[in-house]
């Protein structure tokens, strides 16, 4: 009899090791691993202009809404409230003025320095030129400005320095055992730090 009830006792743990799965805390069905959007923005190339026909009984246009993609990836919409007659035989044309980019304002200009650091600025771009170490850097908003320390045990008062557009002005400061650069920007923007040899190159996007 007591061998009866071992035999049972076996055979009921087999059956339930048929059943069993390796992670009972996940389904048993294999359901596909959902995609997750990021916070990367592929630039698509820059917009020029675009026509669009009205059909031939529109008299008035009204408004005019554009969506458009943040810098996080997420859409917006901005309305526009026209409410002038049009002519439907004339496509609506929407453009955008790109002011193209001479060989002065594309280069690199000296915008200020101090005997140990200069910063050169250029469209979107700023070469800050020094020996020291960059020990941090930082974005923060309202007024959106860039931070970056730099290790130095130095004493000196604060410096500040107009830039150009899209970079409003520079304020250094010294710290204990390092000195900070504020770097003021005329909006919000991402940013990119690429090391040089002598220092750092700040790339907006």
């Amino acid at each position: 009899m007591q061998s009866w009830k071992i035999g049972c006792s076996l055979l009921f743990m087999f059956v339930l090791t048929l059943h069993a799965r390796e992670n009972p805390f996940f389904p048993v069905t294999k359901e596909k691993i959902p995609n997750y959007s990021t916070n990367i923005v592929k630039k698509p190339p820059p917009f020029h202009s675009a026509k669009v026909n009205l059909p031939d009984t529109a008299r008035v246009l009204k408004s005019v809404t554009l969506t458009y993609q943040n810098l996080d990836g997420s859409l917006s919409s901005k309305s526009i409230d026209i409410a002038r007659s049009i002519d439907w035989h004339e496509p609506i044309v929407i453009m955008q003025k790109n002011k193209k980019l001479t060989k002065a304002k594309s280069a690199f200009t000296l915008v200020g320095k101090l005997p140990f650091i200069r910063f050169y600025a250029a469209q979107y771009k700023m070469k800050i030129l020094t020996k020291d170490q960059l020990i941090r850097h930082f974005k923060l908003p309202k007024p959106d400005r860039i931070v970056l320390d730099f290790k130095r045990e130095d004493d000196f008062r604060t410096y500040t320095f107009k830039a150009k557009t899209p970079f409003l002005k520079i304020t250094i400061g010294n710290h204990a055992k390092y000195y900070r650069v504020v770097v003021f920007l005329d909006g919000h923007y991402g940013y990119r730090l690429k090391p040089l040899t002598n220092g750092c190159l700040l790339q907006l996007f």
